[in-house]
């Protein structure tokens, strides 16, 4: 399962990169990405016959399905023929039946455990994870959602801390230094310490810098791989939204760009 969602993460990531690369002026192809943020990107591969609209329209904002990013894949890798996978929803006078089966001996579809691959679902759920796929931890709904973190959040308060001379950050309490509201480090005479926010001494295997984003993901751009995109207007996610201006990981490494 792990290898299935892996490979699923990565060619995920190569299709997005299609939509980030550069490219000169050109005549447009389809009458609807004019002024479209991915304009140059969808010219430019559309060129190289690894996307394609229908009818003079490309439908930008349009959601991607299961078939299409078969396609894209199996173009973009120059994945061989195969035989049918097998794929009940996957018949022989679809239009996707080649690239999908491409990709099932590939390694990158494998259904969903039903015989059926359901082409024309999207990539990703309203809860940012792989539809067609089963892990343990998987959330089948939001009220599930709730449900699960209520009980761990009750299960924390009921649980005793795992050691009970360390402070609610985990650090030490025998040794205190001034508290600052912020993890930070100070050296008391003979060596350094990582100090956390209440000036409890703190210790760490390994000193975490985090990613570029922090622990937020790009959203804009991205709408098309979700069964239903979360709006950054709806009060049930608003929220959850930032841009990165205001991320202190981002603006550290970039500075302010135009996109944040």
């Amino acid at each position: 399962m792990k290898r299935k969602i892996l490979s699923l993460i990565l060619v995920f990531a190569m299709t997005v990169s299609l939509l980030t690369v550069g490219t000169g002026a050109v005549e447009p192809t389809y009458g609807d990405t004019a002024g479209h943020w991915a304009e140059s990107s969808i010219e430019r591969w559309s060129a190289y016959g690894i996307i394609q609209g229908s009818n003079g329209q490309f439908d930008p904002n349009g959601q991607l399905t299961c078939a299409q990013l078969a396609t894209i894949l199996a173009k973009l890798l120059k994945l061989p023929a195969a035989k049918d996978a097998g794929f009940t929803d996957n018949t022989a006078d679809a239009w996707y039946y080649d690239a999908v089966n491409r990709c099932a001996a590939a390694g990158i579809l494998n259904g969903n455990g039903d015989s059926t691959v359901t082409p024309d679902a999207p990539i990703i759920d309203e809860m940012g994870q792989l539809i067609g796929y089963e892990w343990p931890t998987k959330t089948h709904s939001f009220e599930e959602m709730k449900e699960r973190l209520e009980a761990e959040y009750a299960a924390a308060k009921k649980s005793d801390p795992p050691f009970p001379n360390r402070s609610r950050w985990g650090g030490f309490l025998e040794k205190r230094f001034e508290a600052t509201g912020w993890f930070r480090v100070q050296h008391d005479g003979r060596r350094w310490w990582m100090v956390d926010p209440d000036g409890y001494a703190f210790f760490s295997h390994g000193m975490c810098y985090g990613t570029r984003m922090g622990e937020f993901g790009w959203y804009t751009g991205m709408e098309a791989f979700y069964e239903k995109a979360p709006s950054p207007e709806d009060p049930a996610y608003r929220n959850a939204f930032t841009h990165p201006g205001l991320i202190a990981e981002y603006v550290k490494r970039h500075g302010v760009t135009e996109r944040s």
